[in-house]
């Protein structure tokens, strides 16, 4: 028989457990409204990056569900590490450069075992690390696994409490569902990211895709006609291509093309742009450079390609490859970007034209393929000149500031040499030089030169010149192999 407490009214304790279980019932329905707040806010926003997603799901989380401690961590490419994406309060700056192999830690076996793991006292769970011990302060601790909606793993959601026991019987629940949307986002947007990055690089070579080159070049335009800057094109194509399609495959083709790109992007710049122009031709837009600038770096381009590409079939032999390159400048060959393209179309045909194997930087009659910047009016100077039985330097480099720089040769001498510089040097400065040279590999030879004279071509443009000091020896050789 049940029998109520002593002085206490019927009706009164009525009223106590409708209390008890209307602030329940309150609190789940703030928890379920919260939830699809956050579900909302997740999958109907665009989220262009998975940046975009993470920065999101921040902010969301801590309006929707008042979490501010936890910390999203992310799968790397190869699916070996966890690293850590996004983070609230203070686990963002304590574990930001935390790693943590699949299968180590609470965070790894759950993104190994795709279950979620509750510690409740993580004093008494050994195999808690605390981040690799770069957080400190955790007394419970949540984990559950992140997949997107179909069904793949991509990292762990963490939820941290500062002390034991911080987690009530309905958190594991809401924060599954809110491991779900957040992989649902994430998910999305890494499909997107993907499908950008299709419609920017080309399969193929990997380089950047002609709307984009083309897009770029536009908005390149714009600011250096605001800014009253300058930009270079080289384009680039591989001599004989269609005989190497007809004779060895279309395979073997691919592959000339393939690694053409990897040279072109290994020897330009970081900032340079380069892309798949069309079916065998290569650009690439050069921001700030010069047309004196842009014939020696695609001189040097042309120089390490020569003896480097090789088409190869069965039954056929081996055949070496060379390029023509064709340069053109903003401001100096066009103001649109159609007419600079067109320019550095009609110095490639000039380099054809020519003999193939050559940069061509003009089309004005007697400078067809730049024999004003290649040679001195005393010397007959190449940047990159093969004599019989030797190497050949490909170019001269000087150091600024920690930085090397590819400058143009005006002239050499047995004493030194004349240099095209885009910055003002001192003179008096000793400078470190080095020679890029080719013979059966391609080494440097690092020596040291002396700004003996300078005068200013044009905005900073200086035509200068060094004396060599020490390592006269090496001088004489490289003086020998350039001039003719």
């Amino acid at each position: 028989m049940v029998s109520l407490p002593p002085n206490e009214r019927p009706d009164s304790m009525l009223l106590g457990l409708t209390r008890k279980h209307g602030d329940t019932l309150l609190k789940h329905l703030l928890e379920i409204t919260a939830l699809y707040d956050l579900s909302n806010g997740l999958n109907f926003n665009f989220h262009a990056t998975i940046s975009d997603a993470l920065d999101d799901v921040e902010q969301l989380l801590m309006q929707t569900l008042d979490i501010d401690d936890f910390c999203i961590m992310l799968l790397d490419e190869k699916k070996e590490y966890l690293y850590v994406a996004k983070a609230g309060n203070s686990a963002g700056s304590e574990t930001r450069n935390t790693r943590i192999r699949i299968g180590s830690g609470i965070s790894g076996l759950v993104a190994k075992n795709r279950e979620p793991i509750v510690v409740q006292d993580v004093s008494l769970e050994e195999r808690f690390l605390f981040y690799n011990g770069a957080m400190k302060g955790i007394g419970s601790f949540l984990s559950i696994p992140i997949e997107t909606v179909e069904n793949d793993i991509i990292g762990v959601f963490n939820v941290h409490k500062p002390t034991p026991n911080g987690f009530g019987e309905n958190d594991l629940l809401i924060f599954s569902a809110t491991a779900m949307h957040i992989g649902s986002a994430l998910g999305k947007s890494n499909i997107f990211e993907a499908t950008q990055k299709l419609a920017v690089i080309d399969e193929l070579t990997q380089l950047y895709s002609r709307r984009y080159f083309l897009d770029t070049l536009e908005r390149e335009i714009s600011n250096a006609k605001r800014y009253g800057g300058v930009l270079s094109l080289i384009m680039v194509d591989v001599d004989n291509f269609k005989e190497v399609n007809d004779l060895y495959g279309h395979q073997a083709g691919d592959e000339v093309l393939a690694n053409l790109a990897s040279i072109v992007k290994k020897h330009t710049r970081s900032g340079d742009i380069a892309s798949r122009y069309g079916g065998d031709e290569l650009m690439v837009l050069m921001t700030g450079v010069t047309r004196g600038e842009a014939f020696s770096l695609a001189e040097k381009l042309r120089s390490v390609v020569e003896g480097n590409i090789v088409a190869t079939a069965v039954n056929e032999p081996d055949r070496e490859l060379t390029v023509s390159i064709g340069v053109s400048n903003y401001p100096e060959n066009g103001q649109s970007a159609k007419e600079i393209i067109n320019y550095a179309d009609k110095t490639l045909y000039c380099a054809k034209e020519m003999g193939r194997n050559k940069v061509c930087i003009s089309i004005d009659q007697g400078n067809s393929c730049g024999e004003e910047l290649r040679r001195s009016k005393r010397y007959n100077v190449g940047v990159s000149r093969r004599l019989p039985g030797r190497g050949h330097v490909l170019c001269v480099d000087i150091c600024v500031s920690g930085i090397w720089i590819s400058s143009l040769m005006d002239d050499v001498s047995l004493e030194g040499f004349r240099l095209v510089v885009r910055f003002m040097p001192e003179i008096g400065k000793k400078y470190d030089c080095k020679a890029l040279i080719r013979s059966d590999t391609i080494k440097s030879v690092d020596f040291s030169a002396r700004c003996v004279t300078s005068q200013k071509l044009a905005e900073k443009e200086y035509l200068s010149g060094f004396a060599v000091m020490g390592n006269l020896e090496f001088w004489s050789k490289t003086y020998r192999m350039i001039v003719r």
